[in-house]
């Protein structure tokens, strides 16, 4: 049984593993991929919180509570963690029962997991767990709360840094000093690379010298704060990386099957096995993160929180007409707002001659999901897009000979309006919307996402910076399982996929009417009026 210099006891564990344990940092993210052991050194830590400091009061969050307690981290503290504490015999042991055994329970009213523990004190700690199904909610969630830890499970799975803000105002119980309080995360490098919040706080700003950061600050119209300010927050801050290979109780065959199964994807091999921080690199789970890079096909700067200082694109001067795609739903509607010109390209087939091909630029967008929002209102403040465009290129543009939609938009009734969702798009943009219906062919979501990735291949396509929902959707945009769901219906990003495919499916008919597809067949698209 492993013991310290003093003679006490402490769980065994590796070195990095053992870091974590000792962490008396502020704010504590411990990163790595799978089979590195970061889990368990953070449920060691939180042991040790519970067991040492007196009346502790631990708070977790996971992004969901099934995922927690189903053989995720809750369980794992529960099921292993604990129980090698209580074997310890160093007094460590549940003093809450469930159905007469000693462990966690529910409230019968909050529906809260929670446990409590003996401490060296005498008296007990306890722990619960919380769910935080939407980032929107952290701030209405924590702020009522006090606590001496508080533990976000997978951070990465969290896409905004109020977490930390809102969390570390958490760590106020009265009883206990400033340094006696501990804010700590787990989680993989996120998929989102260095444009994650997590990697731009804990590596980029923790990082910056202090002129860096006065020079950070203003580029985004941020508060710049004193040195003394800068530097008492961020060397509160820590980050402790582990690796598979820093651990050594893993079974050297489970990590082959990690690196086995990784190894056909870049992305996914660079995240989970080599624990880098990456975006893209063949990413297989998601449409096009290995065809969209951001330096090349995002046009202009939307980072400012004024939007007034916004960089965005506008029609070029030869336009008269815009594209525009709808995707219409009962509670879910998405718009595009496209302008195209006609360039010459290389011909693929012979490189002394050119062809003319379309060239895009996704201009705006218009996103409403799960909300109870009209066909009339989302039209209404689609024309508010296309009328800040047209303000900003000081011209009316033609819209009615180039909109899209499902074909459904002009055939299903609508019985909430009494009418058709076409009529009523055709209503509310005072007719200068005029939708044709895109025949969904069978196959025809595959043949947009290949549209849409050899459009981003052969850089004919472009998106304005402020267009937030399509610069998502072209990094998280899911695979489905098979033909059938070639895009996974729950994912939130195929409506403006939807939109924006189904004006350049049409506006690219003559393109893919001429290629046949796996058949040996013609490809056909019919356009309903």
């Amino acid at each position: 049984m492993p013991k310290d210099a003093n003679g006490n006891w402490y769980p065994e564990m590796f070195q990095k593993q053992v870091d974590v344990f000792n962490s008396q940092d502020r704010a504590l993210l411990v990163v790595g991929p799978r089979l590195s052991g970061k889990t368990v050194a953070v449920c060691q830590r939180i042991c040790r919180h519970l067991w040492e400091t007196p009346d502790a009061r631990v708070i977790m969050f996971a992004k969901t509570m099934k995922s927690s307690k189903n053989a995720g981290t809750w369980d794992l503290l529960i099921t292993r963690v604990i129980p090698e504490w209580i074997k310890a015999n160093i007094g460590f042991r549940f003093t809450t029962e469930n159905r007469g055994e000693p462990g966690p329970k529910t409230d019968g009213i909050t529906r809260t997991p929670h446990f409590k523990v003996t401490n060296m004190h005498g008296g007990e700690s306890e722990m619960l767990l919380f769910s935080l199904d939407n980032d929107d909610e952290v701030e209405a969630k924590i702020k009522n709360l006090a606590c001496s830890m508080i533990f976000f499970s997978e951070l990465d799975n969290f896409g905004d840094r109020r977490v930390l803000m809102v969390g570390m105002g958490a760590l106020r119980m009265a009883h206990l000093t400033y340094d006696d309080q501990q804010w700590i995360a787990d989680c993989n490098p996120s998929e989102d690379g260095e444009q994650s919040w997590i990697y731009k706080l804990f590596y980029l700003e923790r990082g910056m010298t202090y002129e860096q950061h006065c020079e950070y600050q203003r580029s985004q119209e941020l508060p710049v704060f004193t040195p003394e300010e800068f530097k008492g927050f961020f060397d509160q801050l820590n980050v402790i990386e582990i690796l598979p290979r820093d651990n050594t109780f893993i079974d050297p065959r489970s990590l082959l099957e990690v690196k086995v199964n990784c190894g056909a994807d870049q992305g996914m091999y660079a995240r989970l096995v080599e624990g880098k921080w990456v975006w893209g690199g063949g990413d297989k789970s998601r449409h096009f993160r290995s065809s969209f890079k951001e330096n090349i096909h995002v046009v202009g700067n939307a980072d400012s929180s004024n939007e007034e200082d916004w960089e965005v694109a506008i029609p070029h001067p030869g336009s008269f007409d815009l594209i525009t795609g709808l995707d219409i739903g009962e509670t879910n509607h998405a718009g595009a707002i496209i302008d195209s010109q006609i360039v010459n390209l290389p011909d693929p087939k012979d490189a002394k001659k050119v062809i003319e091909r379309k060239c895009f630029t996704v201009l705006g967008e218009l996103v409403s999901i799960g909300k109870e929002v009209s066909i009339d209102d989302f039209t209404l403040g689609f024309m508010d897009e296309i009328a800040e465009i047209e303000r900003m290129a000081g011209r009316t543009y033609i819209l009615e000979e180039r909109c899209y939609s499902d074909r459904s938009s002009l055939e299903k009734y609508s019985a909430v309006g009494d009418t058709f969702p076409y009529l009523q798009v055709q209503a509310a943009s005072g007719g200068r919307l005029v939708l044709q219906g895109v025949d969904k062919a069978a196959g025809s979501v595959r043949i947009r996402v290949q549209l849409l990735k050899m459009l981003l291949v052969t850089k004919r396509i472009k998106f304005s910076a402020n267009c937030k929902f399509a610069i998502r959707m072209l990094k998280d945009l899911r695979k489905g399982t098979g033909r059938l769901d070639f895009i996974p219906p729950t994912d939130e990003n195929k409506h403006i996929f939807d939109a924006i495919t189904y004006a350049l499916l049409m506006e690219c008919y003559d393109e893919l009417a001429n290629l046949p597809d796996q058949t040996g067949r013609r490809s056909g698209f019919v356009v309903h009026v």
